[in-house]
């Protein structure tokens, strides 16, 4: 077996069972820059030769003092050495990797690191504050000016420069020195430098922790897991009461030196604020910055799944009252059909009545004309009635409309009337 430190024309060997251990004691990104090696091509061999590497949740337990378990190693060929491929030549770095590991890049064109360090928010919180300050010990708030994010930073301070101009100053400005895009602070000058380290370590831990920090003319965002939370700094004002000679009170607003940070909300009203306190500044406040917010994502999830809870509840009642109303439409198309059906049965009934009123009357007249002979009229009237004793036969209705009640009555008397002619 070959030893760690082995290394022949920019290679190294190791055996697997030595990187297993190696990667469990001080995790795999200090491994490979102990071997000189790039993480991506060390993470590809682990994965290659069956050895599993710890999770970023297994170093926050770590530092904690929390008890953790290795995942064992697959009992295949302990001995077997990998060989690797350094990023030293002669001596040298080369690659990119030879630039450091500076977390900071073009956040304000929309540019962002992939996090090391993801949070489940379906966790427990005690595991995100676990994450958040393993994060935030490695980005510390320099008072030196060593900023993370340089660009960005220089910026910030250009345009509190021009903020401090007159109008007509600002005209005279060449647009090309015109900054497009800064951290959203105010505050005086003398505040400024303390403020930016601040922000800009914060800017380098959401990079850490994979979300994305996007800065326009107006706010500085930060979007993580799909949702925007708005992210301002500001220094607090003094009221003071100011000289008038019109005799009404006025105020006059100074800066106190005591600065704050206001996370999400539109208004200023609406904003969770982290401030600077008398006992406590907002440099050891970073970690429960970062956990408002997450507080602040959480609550855009919970608003997003209550309003869409309440639209699925609209749509399931205006389902409901469609139903109600097409079974109420339903229940009148049948109790129409009822009463046509009744309408018919008594019409038949009227007709069955009817008939038997003729046939009566012709009964009658018959049994006249076997005594006497009946006259012309008599004998047309006769016709007449064995014709409407016939078309309002029930067994052939009369197709052009129902009897009534009132019809049947004239009918009937009609009828009478025509029986009672002298002979």
């Amino acid at each position: 077996m070959l030893s760690l430190h082995e290394k022949t024309m920019g290679k190294i060997s190791v055996s697997r069972k030595e990187l297993y251990e190696k990667i469990w004691m001080q995790s795999l990104t200090k491994t490979a820059k102990e071997l000189a090696v790039s993480a991506a091509v060390l993470k590809a061999e682990c994965v290659k030769h069956n050895i599993p590497t710890p999770s970023s949740a297994y170093w926050s337990k770590l530092a904690f003092g929390k008890e953790v378990s290795r995942d064992l190693l697959p009992d295949e060929d302990s001995d077997l050495d990998i060989e690797l491929i350094t990023l030293e030549n002669d001596g040298k770095k080369t690659g990119k990797l030879a630039k450091g590991n500076n977390p900071s890049i073009g956040c304000e064109r929309g540019k962002t690191q992939r996090g090391d360090f993801k949070i489940d928010l379906n966790s427990d919180k005690s595991e995100w504050l676990a994450t958040v300050q393993c994060v935030v010990e490695m980005y510390p708030v320099r008072s030196d000016g060593n900023w993370y994010n340089k660009a960005l930073i220089d910026k910030t301070i250009k345009h509190h420069k021009i903020k401090q101009l007159s109008w007509l100053e600002r005209d005279k400005l060449p647009a090309r020195s015109i900054p497009y895009t800064w951290l959203d602070v105010d505050c005086s000058t003398e505040c400024l430098p303390r403020l930016l380290a601040i922000f800009d370590s914060l800017v380098s831990i959401f990079q850490k922790l994979g979300f994305k920090i996007e800065t326009d003319a107006e706010a500085t965002y930060v979007y993580a897991y799909g949702y925007k939370v708005k992210l301002s700094a500001r220094e607090h004002n003094n009221r003071k009461a100011a000289a008038d000679s019109t005799g009404y009170p006025t105020y006059e607003y100074v800066r106190n030196g005591q600065l704050k940070f206001n996370i999400g909300g539109v208004f200023s009203y609406q904003a969770i604020t982290v401030a600077d306190t008398a006992f406590v500044k907002l440099e050891s406040k970073i970690s429960n910055i970062v956990m408002k917010v997450l507080n602040s994502v959480v609550g855009q999830m919970d608003w997003e799944k209550e309003c869409r809870r309440h639209e699925l509840e609209r749509e399931k009642q205006a389902q409901i009252k469609q139903q109600e109303q097409l079974e109420a439409r339903n229940r009148e198309m049948r109790v129409a059909e009822l009463r046509q059906n009744l309408a018919g049965i008594m019409d038949r009934a009227r007709r069955y009545v009817l008939v038997g009123k003729l046939n009566a009357i012709i009964a009658e007249i018959e049994q006249r004309a076997a005594i006497d002979a009946l006259t012309p009229d008599e004998l047309s009237f006769l016709n007449d009635l064995r014709y409407a004793s016939r078309v309002f036969d029930p067994c052939h209705p009369f197709k052009d409309a129902l009897l009534t009640d009132a019809d049947l009555e004239k009918i009937i008397n009609d009828s009478l009337r025509g029986s009672l002619i002298p002979w």
